[in-house]
């Protein structure tokens, strides 16, 4: 653990490995987000991964879902099973990838797991799907 210097006039105490963890994932504007979502085509692979229930409900229009806790499963399948489970193409290592949640801390997690093994052009949605209402 570490200490922060006093912010707002309170001392934060943080993980270091939650720190490190929180700065290894770049992010997107929701600005930015939005006209890429709406974009007819060149469009990044926009994955939802908040429940399939979640996703059910409020749809982004142009995304696939893959629930947060099994993105790295998903990434590592084989590519035809990939396909038949989430409907679309599995992403290669090299893809432009935005991964969202409705508020960003999912997908922060699903980003660092797709980094750890080996997805370098993955980003999340900073605040998540509320910051773009």
């Amino acid at each position: 653990m570490f200490f922060v210097n006093r912010i707002c006039g309170v001392n934060l105490r943080l993980n270091k490995t939650f720190t490190n963890f929180i700065m290894s994932c770049p992010e997107i504007e929701p600005e930015l987000f939005k006209s890429i979502s709406t974009a007819s085509s060149d469009r990044p692979v926009l994955i939802d991964v908040r429940s399939s229930e979640e996703y059910q409900n409020d749809k982004v229009e142009n995304s696939f879902n893959i629930p947060y806790d099994t993105i790295k499963e998903a990434f590592l399948m084989d590519s035809v099973a990939f396909e038949k489970i989430y409907g679309f193409s599995q992403p290669s290592k090299d893809t432009e990838v935005i991964l969202f949640c409705t508020v960003g801390i999912r997908s922060m997690k699903a980003c660092q797991s797709a980094i750890s093994i080996g997805f370098n052009n993955v980003k999340n949605l900073k605040g998540g799907i509320k910051a773009c209402q």
